[in-house]
């Protein structure tokens, strides 16, 4: 993947990243919002990686599967709890 290529994934995942965490994120069920942040964390990851020159397999299994786990915690506890609020 060429360079530009790998910016516009890491800027169009970001932008759904934020946008998920702060509008979606009360509004749609928990696991729609758990699936979608970790999904454009997933992008973020990739296009960093698509950045670099000599990246291994188990970088990919690394930065993908950090990606996920810390961006699921971090808007987590920065933001609250996903999903709306019980009734």
């Amino acid at each position: 993947m060429s360079q530009t290529g790998a910016l516009l994934l890491i800027a169009v995942a970001t932008i759904g990243l934020v946008a998920t965490a702060v509008m979606l994120r009360v509004r749609a069920p928990r696991q729609v919002v758990a699936a979608l942040i970790a999904l454009f964390a997933a992008g973020v990851g990739a296009g960093g990686l698509w950045l670099q020159d000599g990246v291994q397999p188990m970088d990919w299994v690394l930065t993908l599967t950090a990606a996920t786990g810390i961006s699921l915690a971090h808007v987590r506890l920065l933001l609250g709890p996903f999903g709306p609020p019980p009734a």
